[in-house]
């Protein structure tokens, strides 16, 4: 606790210590760390993940902008709710960005590795959670990119949520070509390995949000068997550990791949039978086995995305189309910083601006030659890639993607130390967050832009 008040009174944003008592971290990953808090004027408890050197590096402050943008735009029961970003007290140097979510007891991850008993409802209606939430997520033009066990958040009663967006991508690939523009590709670099499907791994140049349903058959094996289905030590054995369950890829798949050396590595895998789910977990149900089979695929086009997965007979206890919600496409307007060579002093601007609307003020006043001198003059850019993202990602070691950030609060006087699951219950419906937060996305986002946009051509017309 001592060491926590330590790291809080160094924290630079004024409203920290005085809106929420620092409890104790619950959880790190390579790109911050979160605690448990309590807010002052209600005793409500919180989440606060703090971003770390946001501003380090142009791709770190590109990827914080990414995940508050789309978090202030996602309001669904299975996705974790972004409660507040904390004001910085000096908007043009600070480092760190706070994040304050709900708090949830623990993570996926934690129960699955425990010695709790998940019975067939608890695995049934964990997968239904999760694939709602996709299916909402996916509605709105978002890939995770991230799905694994950690970054799912349960509560003792089995409510699931869907936490940490660093790595998500807005698909904004039809929108791209519509404007005439060459459309961005994807790193290659997402997601935890064990989870990770193989057109990531085989660098296909892009990708669709059936990674994320790779993934969630990943999650659904691992419930299933309690342990991960696909450990590899590398890339190249998380293939051969794919292929020993799958059984090598077809003809027509391996020609899918888009890189020689990886085409030749699919075609000398041994010949093996196809091993099938029921085989590996003989005590499951027999639709679980079915569904596995229907979202662990080689071929991306062929697996289930979110609302066929729902309607499956595995789920049909829990499906209800009309409780699960779809949401509106991202308007590319708020995305469209993606599409400039910003430095990191107006991405800074822009995540000011997202912080303003979490907070009782019109703006966040910034000194006036902030905006006139850190909004470089920029030309209107083709990326056909990101390749500083790309290399900052690699150099990310495994051991830190697979601690996560492990949101779950399990010990200290507020939660027991041991979280037991009890008997799922219904969910009653999709709600919206209890935020009065200004949500006028595209018309303030497209404002945002423009502003961006005229400087530049202002500060063009000076140069020339």
């Amino acid at each position: 606790m001592g060491k926590m008040k330590e790291e809080e009174e160094e924290l630079d944003f004024a409203e920290a210590e005085a809106k929420y008592e620092i409890m104790e971290k619950v959880g790190s990953g390579a790109y911050g760390t979160v605690c448990a808090a309590r807010e002052r004027s209600t005793e409500r408890l919180f989440a606060v993940k703090k971003v770390e050197n946001a501003f380090k590096h142009k791709a770190f402050a590109r990827r914080t902008l990414r995940e508050v943008k789309i978090l202030r735009m996602l309001q669904h029961e299975n996705i974790v709710g972004l409660h507040e970003i904390l004001r910085p007290t000096d908007p043009v140097n600070f480092r760190d960005v706070y994040m304050v979510f709900e708090l949830m007891e623990t993570d996926l991850a934690s129960i699955i590795k425990s010695d709790q008993a998940l019975s067939n409802e608890h695995c049934q209606f964990f997968t239904y959670q999760l694939l709602r939430g996709l299916k909402y997520l996916h509605s709105c033009g978002i890939i995770h990119r991230d799905l694994k066990p950690r970054n799912l958040l349960v509560n003792s009663n089995c409510d699931l949520k869907i936490c940490d967006f660093g790595l998500s991508r807005v698909d904004l690939g039809e929108h791209q070509r519509r404007m005439g523009r060459s459309v961005v590709n994807m790193t290659d670099y997402v997601a935890t390995r064990w989870y990770r499907a193989p057109e990531v791994i085989l660098s296909w140049v892009r990708y669709t949000e059936s990674i994320d349903m790779w993934a969630a058959g990943c999650i659904l094996a691992e419930l299933c068997g309690r342990r991960p289905i696909f450990p590899g030590a590398d890339s190249g054995k998380q293939i051969e550990s794919i292929a020993k369950t799958l059984g090598r890829p077809t003809r027509d798949d391996i020609a899918l791949v888009q890189k020689e050396k990886c085409r030749a590595f699919l075609k000398a895998l041994p010949r093996k039978p196809t091993r099938s789910f029921k085989a590996l977990y003989p005590d499951i149900d027999p639709w679980a086995s079915d569904l596995l089979s229907k979202l662990i695929i080689w071929n991306p086009d062929y697996r289930l995305d979110a609302t066929a997965a729902l309607e499956h007979p595995y789920l049909q206890e829990l499906h209800c189309p009309e409780d699960e919600p779809v949401g509106n496409k991202v308007q590319p307007a708020a995305f469209e910083f993606d599409n400039h060579a910003l430095e990191v002093d107006p991405l800074r601007i822009l995540i000011l601006d997202e912080m303003r609307r979490y907070n009782e003020i019109d703006t966040i006043d910034l000194p006036k030659n902030v905006l006139q001198l850190t909004v470089p003059a920029v030309p209107f850019l083709e990326l056909e890639t990101k390749l500083d993202e790309t290399k900052l990602e690699d150099k990310e070691s495994e051991s830190e993607r697979d601690e996560g950030y492990g949101w779950g609060a399990e010990s200290k006087k507020n939660v027991s130390s041991k979280t037991t699951m009890i008997k799922p219950n219904h969910i009653k419906g999709a709600s919206p967050n209890n935020n009065s937060i200004n949500r006028q996305n595209s018309l303030e986002d497209q404002t945002v832009m423009d502003a961006l946009r005229h400087t530049e051509t202002k500060m063009s017309e000076i140069l020339l």
